[in-house]
């Protein structure tokens, strides 16, 4: 067996064993089909076990497929849902993809407000995509009152 493949066969065990960074890695390697031919059903089932045990980022891969309908019939509303997991980890990638949800998705409730704060969280961290929105807007890096 060759390296690639004991490494997925390694990390497909260690998903099975339930944790969360083995789901993630395997589910997105199977969406993606990177080392593997596209398994996009099985990938997508990978990374919901991954969001739901814990992995922030399984929560923003799945926002993103939703959103765009990569591998899986298109849904704002999922990808709120998941974007909303992620973002609620305080994932910065993922504030920052949420907010841009709130402001520029039509299926989506508009919430400015929110948007504006998720943010400034992203930026916070030094999320420069999150500096760079809020400079191009003309709004604070903080909220108000903040140093």
């Amino acid at each position: 067996m060759e390296a690639g493949a004991r490494s997925i066969e390694v990390t497909h065990q260690h998903a099975l064993a339930g944790s969360p960074v083995a789901q993630f890695v395997y589910g997105t390697t199977l969406l993606y089909g990177s080392e593997v031919p596209p398994s996009p059903a099985e990938g997508i089932f990978w990374l919901v076990r991954a969001s739901n045990g814990g992995s922030s980022k399984a929560a923003l891969v799945l926002a993103n497929a939703f959103l765009e309908g990569h591998q899986v019939k298109r849904s704002a509303a999922r990808a709120f849902t998941y974007a909303t997991i992620a973002a609620d980890s305080g994932l910065p990638e993922a504030q920052y993809f949420l907010a841009n949800l709130l402001i520029r998705v039509d299926e989506i409730p508009q919430d400015h407000a929110r948007a504006v704060s998720l943010l400034q969280s992203a930026a916070q961290t030094g999320y420069l995509p999150a500096v760079d929105q809020l400079c191009e807007n003309g709004l604070p890096l903080t909220p108000r009152g903040d140093a």
